[in-house]
């Protein structure tokens, strides 16, 4: 089983109703709806489950509440506090 990366749902990519590679990687789809919004804007799906806190070097996910994009990037955050860290300084973190 594997995850959607636009809504999460576990699918089996055998019976996936779409599939896309995108940067080397195939991403499989529960529907063509989740299909169209990952071309949409691909790089806003196409992250790892995991992400490092640029801040603290702490493990964090995409759905944490705490993200930015600086110079196009997204960056994710474990709290306010690191966020906040990150905006007075991105240069120190990038």
């Amino acid at each position: 089983m594997i995850k959607d990366p636009v809504c999460g749902m576990e699918i089996n990519a055998d019976s996936a109703a779409a599939q896309e590679t995108y940067q080397g990687i195939t991403w499989y789809f529960c529907s063509k709806s989740c299909h169209g919004k990952f071309q949409e804007d691909p790089a806003q799906y196409a992250l790892p489950e995991s992400l490092t806190d640029p801040v603290c070097g702490m493990d964090v996910s995409k759905d944490s509440g705490y993200h930015v994009e600086h110079a196009g990037q997204n960056y994710y955050f474990c709290s306010e506090s690191c966020l906040g860290k990150f905006e007075a300084e991105p240069g120190r973190y990038t």
